[in-house]
């Protein structure tokens, strides 16, 4: 049984419960890219069954290369992911982005300046990060036989826009996403809309302002995507941190977590 832990008292027992539930992992990309990560694997984890798998993005302050702060900074949204167990068993994994580097190129490109004028994200070549991050993603598929038709991309803030990267670069390969007070171009929505989206925002967001998802929104729905986007009254950039933060985490991973590629 999952154990779910009321984060505002319990947060250290939390970092120390997911440290111990998850193994730290190195990852070597065909070119060279070293990317730690830390996996969850169901206790009862059988070969012959096809799981789905979750690779989850972390925000900039977790960033570094002693694969324990992607987990230990704020367990919250990992918490988000350990408690859906309680529905389905699924594998996942949490990798550390280095310094000096993010997720989205297009969001290393704009942040934390937010040009009123922002180059285009198809003007900003990938960077190897999310290109380890995606050949991270398919090993573990070969390696533990995972649904190929359930593989998701989670993240919040420059993990949000590590999500919108990954769809944007990999249309093909992830079920559903779930990003949240993250920053992607609008001019994205026709391809981002090929794959169904959990948008989520503070209405109050001082680091990432909610009107790049509300833009964002917009674009999708003319694009006649699959999407949700809830924005959160009253919240900052850590808009799930109440005690709603768990019901609001829930509702958008049970939305994630009923699309198959492909439907």
């Amino acid at each position: 049984m999952i154990r779910l832990f009321r984060l505002n008292e319990e947060l250290e027992e939390a970092r120390a419960y997911f440290l111990e539930a998850t193994e730290p992992h190195v990852f070597a990309a065909p070119d060279g890219t070293v990317l730690p990560y830390r996996l969850y694997v169901p206790p009862y984890y059988d070969r012959e069954k096809r799981y789905p798998l979750v690779v989850h993005l972390h925000g900039a302050g977790m960033r570094g290369n002693d694969n324990r702060l992607q987990l230990y900074y704020d367990p919250r949204e990992n918490q988000m992911l350990f408690a859906y167990q309680h529905y389905e068993e699924f594998l996942f994994a949490v990798p550390q982005c280095p310094e000096g580097i993010m997720w989205s190129s297009y969001m290393d490109r704009i942040f934390p300046h937010m040009p009123e004028d922002p180059p285009a994200h198809a003007d900003c070549p990938e960077n190897r990060i999310s290109k380890a991050v995606h050949a991270l993603v398919l090993e573990m598929a070969d390696r533990y036989g995972a649904d190929r038709d359930r593989i998701y991309a989670t993240g919040t803030s420059m993990g949000g826009a590590g999500v919108y990267e990954l769809l944007y670069r990999y249309p093909g390969t992830f079920a559903a996403g779930l990003a949240g007070c993250g920053v992607s171009d609008p001019a994205d929505a026709a391809v981002l809309g090929k794959t169904p989206l959990y948008i989520l925002h503070g209405d109050r967001d001082s680091v990432i302002s909610a009107e790049h998802s509300r833009r964002l929104a917009a674009a999708l729905e003319g694009a006649g995507a699959e999407f949700v986007y809830r924005e959160i009254p009253g919240r900052d950039h850590d808009f799930a941190d109440g005690d709603d933060g768990n019901a609001i985490f829930g509702d958008a991973m049970r939305w994630v977590f009923r699309h198959r590629r492909g439907d």
